[in-house]
């Protein structure tokens, strides 16, 4: 179990991170949720070492990273490793260092050999991650931490990722502006805005319940109507539909426009609803 314990980070007297408490219990998949700006990477930068909080501790099963390090695999956003390296000579470096063998079939489900003697300096956003991705998984470790890990890969191999993230029984903390992604693969959410948390670990099935949601209107940003939105996403207007004002909000919007849409709720509508109740 990871114990995350008043967690504060701040630069030049500006607040990255304030006062983040949570715990994450053994198996969790965790995606860690936010607008930009809102700590996520500073978070998972603080659990793996690479920055000391202000104030606040984190353990491990009891332990510091340090000590946890060797369990644990770690996926970084846009990071190029061994430049100069080709992509098989720093497979067999780190397995090396491991002492382990190449698990062959997420080597082949990676498709790794199609870039195997490519520089590593020289691989797409894509392959970078791909190769990444079997080297955070070489030792099969117990957690896994990745900062937009999936983000640059195609659908197919997005899923063939989750698949052998998910097969074994590992704690998984990950960062993702896929909202989607998160919905399908997390079984918890936490959510942070502006260094805030603003949602605990969370079960997502729980959470879709416990929210009074019913449906979301959706409007082009141009079209005038005489209600204010809960929030704007891509030039749309989105507006909640609450179990006790559903009839009224879509009745109202019917007498001024027929050029909408109703759909239904997602997770990202649930942050924002949540972010902006707790303002």
């Amino acid at each position: 179990m990871i114990q995350i314990k008043n967690i504060s980070y701040t630069v030049k007297n500006k607040i990255i991170l304030d006062d983040i408490s949570f715990s994450i219990q053994s198996g969790d998949c965790i995606a860690l949720l936010g607008a930009n700006g809102s700590g996520k990477t500073t978070l998972l930068e603080i659990l793996t070492g690479v920055l000391k909080p202000t104030e606040g501790i984190i353990s491990f099963d009891g332990r510091n990273f340090d000590k946890y390090k060797r369990y644990t695999g770690v996926v970084w956003d846009n990071i190029t490793i061994y430049p100069w390296f080709k992509v098989t000579e720093v497979i067999k470096y780190v397995s090396s260092l491991y002492k382990v063998k190449v698990d062959d079939k997420l080597y082949n489900d990676l498709q790794i050999d199609v870039i195997a003697n490519k520089l590593m300096k020289f691989l797409s956003v894509g392959e970078l991650k791909r190769v990444q991705i079997l080297l955070s998984l070489l030792h099969n470790p117990q957690l896994v931490i990745m900062d937009e890990g999936t983000s640059e890969l195609d659908p197919y191999v997005r899923n063939i990722v989750w698949e052998n993230l998910l097969s074994s029984d590992r704690t998984i903390i990950f960062t993702t502006h896929n909202w989607k992604e998160a919905e399908e693969y997390a079984n918890k959410v936490v959510f942070l805005s502006n260094g805030s948390l603003v949602l605990a670990p969370c079960d997502i099935n729980v959470l879709f319940n416990k929210v009074s949601l019913k449906e979301k209107i959706v409007i082009d940003e141009i079209i005038p109507v005489d209600i204010s939105p809960d929030y704007i996403l891509h030039r749309k207007k989105i507006f909640f539909i609450q179990e006790k004002d559903a009839n009224t909000k879509l009745e109202r919007i019917k007498k001024q426009t027929s050029k909408f849409t109703v759909l239904p709720i997602e997770l990202i509508d649930i942050y924002q609803y949540i972010t902006n109740t707790n303002q």
